[in-house]
C-alpha cells in the first residue's frame, strides 16, 4: 500500500517510488494504534545520508487504518552530474590528516550539502569509520569521491562538559537551557 500511494504521488512528494529501498524498509508500532512504516531514500543504488520517508497510519474504531501523517525528508529531485570512483583508504587518511588509525568500514553513498541559495546540491562521497589505533576512539568522516573533501566529521568522544537543565512533564522533558550543540552522547543524571 505505501509504495503505491508513493507512486501515486510521486511529483508531490519530489521522488519516485523507485528510489525507496526495496529490501530495507521498516514497520513498527511506536504508539499502540499508530503504524509506521520507514523508507530509507536510495539513488543510483547507493543510499542517501539522512534522506527518509516516514508514513503513519492511525488505527481507527473499525480496526482498520488511515493515512495519519507523512514526514518527508528525501531532499526532493536528485541530480548529480557525475559518478565517481570510491576513494582509496590511504586517499581517505591522507585527506583527514589523521595518524595512527585504521579504517575499520566504509560504505559508499551519496552525500546532500546546503548550497548558498538554500538548495541542496549532490556528491557521491564515501563514509569511513576510522579508528584510533591507541584509544577506543572511532571517527565517523564522510569525503567526496571526486576530491576527497570532508563534508562530515565526528568522534564517539566528546572533549566538553556541558550541563543542561531539565523538567519532566508525564512522559516528556522540557529544557531549561536552550543548548545549540547536539546532546547525542549525553548522560542522563535525575537529582
Amino acid at each position: 500500500w505505501a509504495r503505491a500511494y508513493v507512486r501515486k504521488y510521486e511529483r508531490e512528494l519530489g521522488l519516485s517510488a523507485g528510489e525507496l529501498t526495496t529490501g530495507t524498509f521498516s514497520v513498527s508500532e511506536p504508539h499502540p494504534g499508530l503504524k509506521l512504516i520507514a523508507f530509507i531514500r536510495e539513488f543510483q543504488g547507493l543510499p542517501v545520508k539522512g534522506a527518509f520517508l516516514h508514513i503513519f497510519l492511525a488505527e481507527q474504531d473499525d480496526k482498520s487504518y488511515r493515512l495519519s501523517e507523512i514526514i518527508n525528508n528525501s531532499y526532493g529531485p536528485i541530480k548529480i552530474n557525475r559518478a565517481d570512483a570510491s576513494l582509496a583508504d590511504d586517499q581517505a587518511l591522507a585527506a583527514t590528516g589523521l595518524e595512527n588509525v585504521s579504517i575499520t568500514n566504509k560504505m559508499q553513498l551519496i552525500q546532500p550539502t546546503l548550497a548558498a541559495d538554500g538548495r541542496y546540491e549532490f556528491v557521491h562521497a564515501t563514509e569511513f569509520k576510522i579508528k584510533s589505533d591507541a584509544t577506543d576512539e572511532l571517527f565517523t568522516v564522510t569525503l567526496a569521491n571526486a576530491d576527497a573533501t570532508i563534508h562530515e566529521a565526528y568522534s564517539n568522544h566528546v572533549f566538553a562538559k556541558q550541563q543542561v537543565q531539565a523538567e519532566t512533564f508525564q512522559r516528556s522533558y522540557i529544557l531549561k537551557d536552550q543548548s545549540a550543540r547536539p546532546l547525542q552522547f549525553a548522560t542522563v543524571s535525575v537529582g
